[in-house]
């Protein structure tokens, strides 16, 4: 098991609130003990699927309920204020104190930057490298970005580059997706490539297996490590931004608690696809959101970004994710507007609402209060907006609280004060709603799956001959295409037979569609099909059910005579070779056990809704070659039906030889290992009180 996946202790879980604390961490714990005991009944790397899955949900959850800060995450389009606002938010106005660098109608933002509460009370800069696998991840990355396999030496795409740049208006460079398609390149992220591998080619010793970190740079040389060069980056000296993983930046502030680490990510949209690949490989790591989405623009990249928030944060974004609407300056309300027009607001509400944010996190900001205060100060503009705003109140009462705190200070106040008071708790709380609905869960799957091993270690302990025959059997309830194949052959051949009998050729079926068209040619098929069709009826009484259990008959026949047979009273009185030939004599004489999935000639009639008087659409030879493919087509679906009937009768003795063996238990004949049995007993009482809880 995951050596990280530790016992909690409540000291351990600071964040998580008090009224939840103590119950979880006993509902974590359940699940982490019965999930030790789940994968030490396994052999390294043999775990089932379903236990992996488990195994990696019940890490998440443990990461989160012990974290003693929540990263929150600035998400999203380019340009669409993140940085403006981290700075507003942190009243780093001053450019000298600003830690994120505002965008100048082009991508800034080159690295992921995590800001914290400085506990020295002094800025720094700590810039974290890539490690070689992520180095390796991102080179991987980037070459079949640009249309490379991966495997070419870096001094060869070097060589390569500047002749792909120049002749970039004469040839259109693509690249294939991962659905075969092809892409058209972008000439940024072909400048980055260049700008990657020659940094790398200078800056290799800060690439090692464990990240290297960077101590106490001065703050004031953080543009160094923040942002990207000046254009054409393929130019550029080498530079080691594209080779760090993120800047840690320790900012002294009262604007955020020390519970909290604010992440500014690069923007989606912009012209160098790695921005993206940057912000996607942090998403994982994120406790919640601020998407940021201009006023005239929130869907699309936005659209995007959400929804992979919803991958990684679950559907329930309360206390997760809130929607920032920058640009408020600049709001979509044309002066002149009717009634008609689509209310903007109307179209905020719409947007949040499916995507599941609740309207009470959604948040407005300007970073140009002086413009927006210009704009409402248009008598025109004002009334139109109130307008809009009172149109909708009725379905978003908060609506005007929230679009009133722009006057003030731009919104900033309002963000400011959310995240210093109510993210860490609504964050808190929303992980705690997420544990408490998982966590039952999570015990459930790894208690079942412990119960069928227990009910496993007691068929363990029965005694050998019972042991020996159950493997027999689960080894006979394998399915082999080769014996699928055997039977449909067979089949076939005795259908063939039938149809022989019929001594149909092709120049009588010319000449009946000569006759009568496609409709004698249907009549002529439903003959032939009710005559296969009672074929198969006669030949399922007497010959293809017993077929199907034979070899499986015979094969535990041979063990019988070397071995002795297994008689369990009420399970299989005579052996299990009788036990599944009176199968086969029931299944034979009954066929109710078929019924509605034995294929039919006659219910698929290819004349069927033809017009009355249209062309032939055989001629005779097509006709009995759609009939051989008929035949084929439906001894197929016969064997695999009358393999998988078997299959199900030895699944239904293994049932009984199961039931049998926990009767023995019952009885006392059998017992289990005082320390097992101690053992499961506790996790009957432990899982007793969470069912009550």
């Amino acid at each position: 098991m995951n050596g990280e996946l530790r016992q909690l202790v409540e000291e351990a879980c600071p964040l998580v609130p008090v009224g939840h604390r103590a119950r979880l961490v006993q509902q974590f714990n359940l699940a982490r003990d019965l999930a030790e005991i789940v994968c030490q009944s396994y052999p390294e790397g043999h775990l089932p699927e379903s236990i992996n899955k488990a195994l990696s949900a019940l890490t998440r959850l443990g990461e989160q309920l012990s974290r003693r800060t929540y990263c929150v995450g600035f998400l999203g389009p380019f340009q669409a204020g993140k940085s403006s606002t981290f700075n507003n938010v942190l009243n780093a106005t001053d450019t000298e104190e600003e830690p994120a660098k505002v965008g100048q109608g082009f991508p800034t933002t080159a690295v992921i930057t995590r800001l914290v509460k400085s506990a020295s009370g002094k800025h720094c800069v700590r810039p974290v490298f890539l490690s070689t696998t992520e180095f390796e991840e991102k080179r991987q990355f980037l070459l079949r970005l640009v249309g490379f396999k991966g495997n070419e030496k870096d001094e060869v795409v070097l060589q390569q580059i500047p002749d792909i740049l120049r002749n970039w208006t004469k040839e259109v460079r693509t690249r294939t997706d991962a659905s075969g398609n092809e892409i058209p390149v972008r000439r940024k992220d072909v400048e980055y490539l260049a700008l990657f591998l020659r940094s790398y080619a200078r800056f290799r010793s800060s690439i090692a297996d464990s990240r290297i970190v960077l101590n106490n740079v001065p703050f004031a040389e953080r543009a160094r490590y923040l942002q990207h060069p000046p254009d054409p980056w393929d130019q550029q000296d080498a530079h080691v931004t594209p080779l760090l993983r993120e800047v840690i930046i320790e900012y002294s502030t009262e604007a955020i608690p020390p519970t909290l680490e604010l992440l500014d990510l690069p923007g989606y949209d912009g012209d160098c696809s790695v921005d993206a690949f940057l912000t996607d490989q942090f998403l994982k790591t994120l406790q919640a959101a601020f998407v940021f989405c201009r006023a005239t623009d929130f869907g699309g990249i936005v659209e995007t970004i959400v929804t992979n928030l919803r991958h990684v944060l679950g559907h329930d974004l309360r206390g997760r994710v809130w929607l920032v609407i920058t640009r408020c300056d600049d709001i979509n309300i044309r002066n002149g507007a009717t009634r008609e027009d689509r209310n903007i607001f109307d179209q905020i509400k719409n947007f949040a609402k499916n995507k599941g944010i609740p309207q009470s996190q959604i948040i407005f900001v300007t970073n140009d209060l002086a413009g927006f205060r210009r704009r409402m100060e248009d008598g025109t503009f004002r009334k139109r907006v109130n307008e809009l705003i009172d149109a909708v109140s009725d379905d978003w009462p908060e609506l005007r609280q929230q679009w009133d705190s722009l006057s003030e200070d731009g919104g900033i106040g309002a963000l400011r004060r959310l995240i210093v008071d109510q993210v860490a708790k609504q964050v808190g709380e929303s992980i705690a709603r997420q544990a408490s609905n998982r966590l039952p869960e999570l015990c459930e799957i790894f208690y079942s799956h412990l119960r069928e091993l227990d009910n496993e270690k007691r068929l363990g302990e029965l005694p050998e001959r019972i042991s020996k025959w159950r493997h027999r059997l689960l080894q006979a309830a394998i399915i082999t295409p080769s014996q699928i194949r055997t039977f449909a052959n067979q089949f076939f051949n005795d259908l063939s037979a039938t149809w022989d009998s019929l001594e149909l050729r092709s120049e009588l079926v010319d000449h009946i569609a000569r006759e009568g068209g496609n409709t004698r040619l249907r009549e002529e098929f439903m003959m032939h099909a009710y005559r296969l069709d009672n074929a198969i009826q006669t030949f399922l009484r007497t010959e293809w059910t017993t077929t199907a259990y034979r070899p499986l008959v015979e094969q535990l026949r041979q063990h019988e005579h070397a071995d002795g047979s297994l008689s369990l009273p009420g399970v299989c009185d005579s052996g299990i070779a009788d036990y599944l030939e009176d199968c086969a004599t029931r299944d034979q004489r009954d066929l109710s056990w078929i019924n509605g999935k034995l294929p039919s000639f006659k219910a698929h009639n290819p004349f069927e809704d033809l017009p009355e008087h249209s062309a032939p659409i055989y001629t005779g030879e097509e006709y009995l070659e759609v009939m051989t493919r008929k035949m084929q087509v439906v001894s197929q679906q016969i064997a695999i039906l009358l393999t998988l009937r078997v299959y199900d009768k030895v699944r239904e003795l293994l049932e009984l030889i199961r039931q049998y063996a926990l009767d023995l238990f019952n009885r006392g004949d059998i017992s289990l290992p005082h320390e097992w049995s101690q053992m499961m007993a506790e996790f009957d009482r432990r899982m007793s009180e969470i069912v009550r809880t």
